[in-house]
């Protein structure tokens, strides 16, 4: 197989004008769509629960968005860079997804919910990935910009909506969600999809499936698959119960608000402030490091004895899950071929929330009732810890041969 890449120079920088104008789009969109996901995640089983749905049922409902990524993302993303069309593949995925969650609404039977949902995560799910890879075209034009400076306003508008919607839910009706979901991801995304500063790349001679098979044949990029699989599994098993980690420990209701709360906020200075970190430290080791946080944090947590040990825990979970995020996004970009940097991004986040989450969910379920939060913490810091041996080992501070010759570095 032969792959080639365009020769001719990188695109040159934004004039400072209009790259302000791109990164508050950009910033407007991270808080519009992780403003919308705040508005129905929180509440959502909520919802399912209020429909009558017992917790096998609910479980099952929670597994499928993960399953639906797989497919998804890698589709939405590839349609995007083969045709060069993000911003129209991203104007219809907004729209389509928040005006079909409004269904929700008039829904109640199981599998009613099921396909909407069904519906509203095959296009929600690619969202994030095909925004990540515009940032990081911009970040590469402009090494003088930070991806977690523009990330950040994503937390602040989790945080915000969350809180506010939690409000709206408790004095007037769960439905609210459904409404401001909509809003957000129709309304404010859909319109922004437009307006987001897309570089099109007519230079670039490598075909789409050449180029994807080139990128995955990347040992540092299959590497990464297996730690984002890894991640995804222990992000879910301690996030879909540390609620009940809490409840079990002793502690209220409010208690966990105020523990997901805490965590969101330490996001923030991490993303805004991270650039200084990342001039000293590479993205490869960063990663190394945040796994080996998520090692020792979720080992830990899984002998917690107070709502207070797993509230200390979360707090540095959001420290460091900002922190590898940004790292991430990075290192995925810089292993994408030019034309392929959504798709680099859909595939290593559909490895994480999609088959990573899956099963994280199923085995965690089933950890729980056999050995309650002890037993899935342990079994979240053994697979992250695992994903993290086989990215260092499979991985090189420099690129390889490979890399030089078929990926060309922004």
């Amino acid at each position: 197989m032969s792959v080639k890449t365009a020769s001719s120079a990188p695109p040159m920088p934004l004039a400072p004008a209009p790259l302000q104008r791109a990164l508050w789009i950009a910033r407007l969109y991270y808080f519009g769509f992780f403003a919308a996901l705040g508005a129905i995640v929180p509440f959502f089983n909520v919802y399912l629960q209020q429909r009558g749905m017992s917790g096998t049922e609910i479980g099952l409902v929670s597994a499928l968005p993960p399953i639906i990524a797989l497919i998804s993302n890698p589709f939405w993303s590839g349609v995007a860079d083969r045709w060069q069309a993000h911003q129209r593949v991203l104007a219809t995925l907004a729209v389509v997804a928040g005006v079909a969650s409004l269904a929700f609404i008039w829904v109640s039977s199981f599998w009613a919910i099921l396909a909407v949902l069904c519906v509203v995560a095959f296009f929600r799910g690619p969202i994030s990935a095909i925004v990540d890879a515009t940032v990081m075209s911009i970040v590469a034009r402009n090494p003088e910009v930070s991806y977690g400076r523009q990330r950040v306003f994503g937390s602040l508008g989790w945080i915000v909506v969350s809180y506010g919607v939690g409000l709206l839910v408790t004095r007037y009706s769960i439905n609210a969600i459904f409404i401001f979901h909509a809003l957000m991801l129709s309304g404010m995304c859909g319109l922004l999809s437009l307006q987001l500063p897309v570089e099109k790349r007519t230079d670039v001679t490598i075909s789409y499936t050449d180029g994807l098979r080139a990128m995955v044949r990347l040992p540092s990029y299959r590497a990464l698959l297996v730690f984002m699989a890894c991640f995804g599994a222990a992000a879910a098993a301690s996030g879909n119960f540390v609620a009940l980690n809490i409840l079990r420990l002793g502690g209220a209701a409010a208690f966990i608000g105020i523990t997901n709360s805490l965590a969101a906020f330490l996001e923030v200075p991490v993303m805004f402030l991270g650039q200084s970190w990342f001039n000293r430290v590479s993205y490869r080791t960063t990663i190394g490091f945040c796994g080996v946080g998520f090692t020792l944090i979720w080992g830990g947590t899984a002998f917690a004895t107070t709502p207070w040990h797993i509230m200390v825990s979360i707090i540095f979970t959001g420290f460091f899950f900002g922190l590898s995020w940004i790292a991430i996004v990075g290192f995925a970009n810089d292993r994408a071929p030019d034309g392929l940097r959504a798709s680099a991004q859909a595939v290593a986040q559909a490895a994480h929330g999609g088959l990573g989450y899956a099963l994280g969910s199923f085995a965690s379920g089933i950890l729980w009732d056999w050995g309650s939060g002890m037993a899935v913490y342990l079994f979240a810091a053994i697979i992250v810890g695992f994903g993290t041996i086989v990215f260092m080992f499979g991985t090189s501070p420099r690129a390889t041969y490979f890399e030089r010759e078929f990926v060309r570095k922004p």
